[in-house]
């Protein structure tokens, strides 16, 4: 496994486990494909979590110039069916489920000590707390 991919991986998993400390409930893509690493649920709630963890990026707000694209697309206009690939731990398999729901578009980075937040809406990013 590449160290950049298990650094990734590791960052979400940080994440996810901030956020089901504070209450949601949360899935983790399988193999971070597609636009969200996480979808987190509490509530009305629902975020598509997109984590972006680089050895570079400390303190830093990070994103392709694709994914920032991407995510700031699907804010302005939700698509009404997500893919979305998670591992299914009874058959051991990846499995896609088409997700009839919309979500907030959030961007957790790395950020010394801890997790920075923005908030994407209506195309414009915005510094949150959480």
């Amino acid at each position: 496994m590449p160290k950049s991919y298990k650094k990734g991986k590791d960052f979400e998993y940080q994440v996810r486990d901030y956020l089901r400390k504070e209450g949601w409930i949360v899935k983790r893509a399988y193999a971070s494909k597609g636009l969200f690493d996480l979808l987190a649920y509490q509530g009305d709630l629902k975020w598509g979590v997109q984590a972006k963890s680089l050895g570079s990026n400390n303190n830093r707000k990070y994103l392709t110039p694709a994914e920032n694209k991407s995510l700031c697309e699907y804010s302005i206009s939700p698509t009404v069916d997500y893919e979305f690939v998670s591992w299914n731990i009874k058959y051991r398999l990846p499995v896609m489920q088409i997700l009839k729901e919309q979500f907030t578009v959030v961007h957790a980075y790395n950020k010394f000590p801890g997790i920075g937040w923005r908030i994407c809406l209506k195309g414009k990013w915005e510094d949150m707390i959480v």
